[in-house]
């Protein structure tokens, strides 16, 4: 079974791909290119996802030592919601965006959360404006420093092939 975030108008060559697949079709398919790894020896760890970001976000976590993860994850709606394997110690949070622009609703989310005491680390994982968004905010208003940030644009609105590897280091 292959999961794709279709991007309507804004999709590239894969949502076109995702929408003419038909059942038999053939595929190949690669591993990753380098996961993020929570690091063991932080007290919690926060993630930000879209539905684009599930597949990173199950890997990260299925990877993860017994560590505290907050989890923002981004959905259309609770139809979209998948299982992920938390532990006891880790929360999500579904964000619903409805008919909201992708990206506001989680980024807005992500500015309340009520995140530990502590210093943390944070993946973030959606489309380029709301990522860098997120991430002035947890450097400016959250304390965090860019060492123990790790941010992906996974798309970008009307940028269909959009350059996957864009970690908002501009």
């Amino acid at each position: 079974v292959i999961d794709f975030a279709l991007h309507g108008t804004h999709g590239g060559p894969a949502s076109q791909w995702a929408t003419d697949a038909k059942v038999g079709d053939a595929v190949v398919v690669t591993g990753g290119r380098g996961a993020y790894r929570i690091n063991p020896d932080a007290p919690w760890t926060f993630i930000v996802g879209d539905e684009t970001a599930l597949p990173a976000i199950a890997t990260i976590l299925e990877d993860a030592p017994a560590a505290r993860v907050i989890l923002l994850v981004e959905v259309h709606d609770a139809a979209d919601e998948i299982a992920l394997p938390l532990n006891a110690d880790s929360t999500i949070t579904w964000v619903h965006r409805g008919d909201r622009t992708e990206g506001e609703a989680v980024a807005e989310a992500a500015a309340a959360a009520l995140l530990p005491e502590g210093l943390g680390n944070a993946w973030v994982g959606i489309e380029a404006a709301s990522m860098r968004a997120v991430r002035r905010q947890l450097i400016a208003d959250r304390g965090f420093t860019r060492d123990r940030l790790a941010t992906r644009a996974y798309w970008k609105f009307d940028a269909p092939g959009y350059r996957d590897g864009d970690t908002g280091e501009d």
